[in-house]
């Protein structure tokens, strides 16, 4: 893209920001925007600081399975499959945000019947509808379920054989053996939880330019916001999508101030995240 194009891009993207900035010191703000208020309503599903939504923060810090100092108990990994691999954004994360950390599958199972006891679940289509949402991360996913949380378990004895705890796991690498080792954790899930351990302290943060691999791996969002951002045709090619993210990218970090960079955690990841935010809230974002 060109400089003017994508500074022209940088100056809309930034403009989104600052809008939303204040949603993080105040979470209901006096006299919000239409923006403001579109986002209030679904903030893990519109707000683009990643690390701000209200069910990562609980992982973080209710649960503690995300939490830097607790990811290497046993469990950790399996209880980040099984959160973001059958029931993010569900009635039961929501109910209990506090209740998300499984130190083997025994303790899962043994709170999946207090609360399906607790809750009165009569039947097996009440509980799906409790425990699972196939349309967490917008378009529905079949392969979300129950029955792969066994695995999770089984699995996390095996990521930790590999992989060890001395040194921080390459992204790609760890993405790459989610996707092809977690049933019910595809090419975007796999993403998500990559992500997830690079702020428990696990994985490496990837660059601009590992990131802009990832979206086009797992065909993001973030393409459809770079797109209405004038910055990819909707007939450009995978090629296109690298210039257009990490130049993009620099000419946001650059508009920042150190201060905002450092509170809403600016990064490639958080960056990615922000592009799809940004494709979703298009009907109420400015000067687009």
């Amino acid at each position: 893209p060109s400089p003017s194009a994508v500074q022209a891009a940088a100056e809309a993207v930034h403009a989104f920001i600052l809008e939303l900035l204040p949603l993080l010191s105040h979470y209901r703000p006096p006299s919000p925007t239409p923006l403001q208020v579109f986002v209030l309503q679904k903030l893990d599903f519109y707000l683009p600081f990643r690390q701000f939504g209200p069910e990562v923060i609980a992982a973080i810090f209710l649960s503690g399975f995300l939490d830097p100092s607790r990811c290497h108990e046993p469990g950790a990994l399996a209880s980040l499959w099984t959160w973001r691999g059958v029931y993010y954004r569900t009635l039961f994360s929501e109910a209990y945000p506090e209740h998300l950390f499984f130190k083997d599958l025994a303790a899962w199972q043994a709170k999946h019947q207090e609360i399906v006891e607790a809750e009165q679940l009569l039947n097996d289509t009440q509980e799906k509808k409790f425990f699972t949402n196939m349309a967490a991360y917008g378009s529905p996913s079949y392969v979300r379920h129950e029955g792969n949380i066994p695995v999770y378990f089984e699995k996390e004895a095996e990521w930790r054989e590999k992989f060890g705890v001395s040194c921080k796991v390459p992204y790609l690498t760890a993405r790459a053996w989610m996707q092809t080792q977690l049933p019910g954790i595809g090419s975007f899930a796999s993403a998500l939880c990559t992500s997830d351990l690079v702020y428990a302290g696990l994985v490496e943060m990837p660059s601009a330019e590992e990131m802009a691999r990832v979206v086009v791996l797992i065909h993001s969002g973030a393409q459809k916001g770079l797109t209405i951002l004038h910055l990819l045709s909707a007939g450009s090619g995978s090629p296109a999508v690298y210039p257009a993210f990490t130049s993009l990218y620099n000419a946001v970090f650059d508009l920042l101030t150190p201060e905002q960079r450092s509170e809403m955690i600016f990064d490639p990841i958080m960056f990615e995240h922000l592009l799809c935010k940004f494709y979703r809230c298009r009907d109420v974002v400015r000067n687009v």
